[in-house]
Order: structure tokens, then sequence, then C-alpha cells
């Protein structure tokens, strides 16, 4: 299985995250696909990661808003 290394920098906290994806759902996201449908494989958090950079313990909890 192809990988590819992706790195985020979170907008709130600083703190760089890299997660190691598959390339065929990189290239199907780079090509159009929902980022939900295209990383099957990844979880909310770290699909949000990817989209705005935004860690896990930036993002506020339901029970915060």
């Amino acid at each position: 299985m192809d990988t590819r290394e992706i790195g985020n920098t979170c907008p709130f906290c600083g703190t760089f995250n890299t997660l190691v994806v598959n390339e065929q759902e990189y290239l199907n996201w780079q090509m159009g696909d929902l980022i939900q449908d295209a990383f099957k494989s990844l979880n909310e958090d770290e699909r949000e990661i990817i989209k705005t950079g935004i860690c896990p313990n930036c993002w506020p909890k339901e029970e915060d808003v």
C-alpha cells in the first residue's frame, strides 16, 4: 500500500500535526471527492487536521458550545 505524509499547523495552538494517509485516498480527495468520502480510513479529528489544521485539543467540544 502506497502512503503519503500530510502535515498541517493548528491555527490556534501552533502545533504541527502529521498524518500518514493512503495514497489513493489522497488522490481521490485531490480529484474532488468530499473529504469524508475520500478518507474513509480516517476519523473526523484526523480529517479536520487535513482540512483546516485544527487539532482535537483546540476544536470546541459540544459541551463547550
